[in-house]
């Protein structure tokens, strides 16, 4: 079996920050989202992995895949990545289409880069494996359907329907993005024809099975399915990761009496006068002086944070923060920003790399 992680898209939702970084890539608690797909395959047992992307975005992706995975073209350790390049973002179902000689004849696991599983999906992988299915889809109740593929059981839990963001949701059981095919879509997405917004619509072409008879399968996600589409998206998935994954080091002999909570620091890192309230992930070679941090904060590498507050937030790498009275608060800095200022109210910023912002 085989996987495809599509890490295409414009991420317009999420500008300034997608403007020079992939939605993909960015950190949730310190770690690029789209790694927490990769692992999810990986631990289905899933080595062979194809990645959907723009081709200028190939040098960002690989230096994600070598530091997380041990991979460089022509070598692999974890999994072998192949790259499938797809110019515009039309459509997942078009995604599919341009990944068949990769595909070819084997089963395969679909997976959106963006998308934030807390839960593992191994037995949806083993649950196909182990049939006689043309397609799978996994579902989780939503409070707002219409914003997703929306499926349609009947009074007996078999699957009758399926629509995309429909206006008046026929239920409120949503695709999440992880999908499972055997080769049969690919008849099904040259079938098709491409939906309003001018996209080849994967929910067609199940659909399109779906009405010639072969078997679909479904399960539902019990687990927290985290959607990183906005800021506030961001911030939420920030939260939950630190609250299931972040750990506690024993980190007041290190750097003084003032770590409490669930509290990881990275390598090289330099800690005086400050406070810091778990749950928080520090990265390496970060220096904070002076601050009070946390709690649910991510602060990347090579950060310099002095005389600063700061909580519920995302730092991205290379970031400083520098004087800054306010409370910074529910903000998402990207790299290599530079904020600094005095006054004593809250702040609350949405900054894309490269930014240099003074508070005054």
């Amino acid at each position: 079996m085989l996987g495809l992680v599509l890490a295409g898209g414009h991420g317009s939702r999420l500008r300034p920050l997608t403007r020079s970084v992939l939605k993909q890539l960015l950190p949730i608690g310190n770690k690029p989202i789209i790694t927490y797909g990769i692992d999810q395959l990986i631990s289905a047992g899933i080595e062979d992995i194809g990645i959907v992307c723009q081709e200028d975005k190939r040098e960002a992706i690989d230096k994600v895949l070598e530091l997380y995975y041990g991979f460089k073209l022509g070598s692999w350790a974890k999994a072998r990545f192949t790259y499938l390049f797809q110019e515009e973002p039309l459509g997942l179902a078009h995604a599919v289409l341009i990944s068949q000689k990769f595909l070819g004849d084997e089963l395969f696991i679909m997976y959106l880069g963006d998308n934030l599983l807390l839960s593992p999906i191994n037995e949806f992988v083993s649950k196909f494996r182990g049939a006689d299915a043309t397609a799978s889809i996994l579902l989780k109740e939503v409070a707002n359907p219409e914003v997703f593929g929306v499926a349609t059981l009947d009074e007996n839990g078999s699957l009758i329907d399926l629509e995309e963001k429909p206006k008046l949701p026929k239920s409120n059981l949503a695709l999440v993005g992880v999908y499972a095919f055997s080769s049969k879509i690919f008849d099904a997405v040259y079938a098709i024809q491409p939906s309003k917004r001018g996209e080849l619509e994967i929910t067609d072409a199940i659909k399109l099975l779906l009405q010639q008879g072969f078997p679909i399968q479904y399960g539902k996600l019990e687990g927290e399915w985290l959607d990183t589409g906005k800021k506030d998206d961001l911030l939420s998935a920030n939260r939950i990761v630190l609250d299931q994954y972040c750990v506690r080091n024993d980190l007041n002999s290190r750097f003084g009496t003032g770590i409490l909570g669930r509290v990881e620091v990275g390598k090289g890192c330099r800690i005086e006068g400050s406070r810091i309230l778990g749950p928080v992930r520090i990265a390496d070679r970060t220096e904070l002086i002076d601050c009070n941090i946390g709690p649910y904060t991510s602060i990347g590498s090579d950060c310099v944070i002095a005389s600063a507050s700061i909580s519920e937030s995302l730092i991205m790498d290379g970031s400083q923060i520098l004087g800054v009275d306010k409370m910074i608060s529910r903000s998402v800095i990207g790299e290599n920003c530079v904020v600094k200022g005095n006054d004593d109210q809250f702040i609350n910023l949405t900054l894309g790399s490269d930014s240099v912002v003074e508070v005054c």
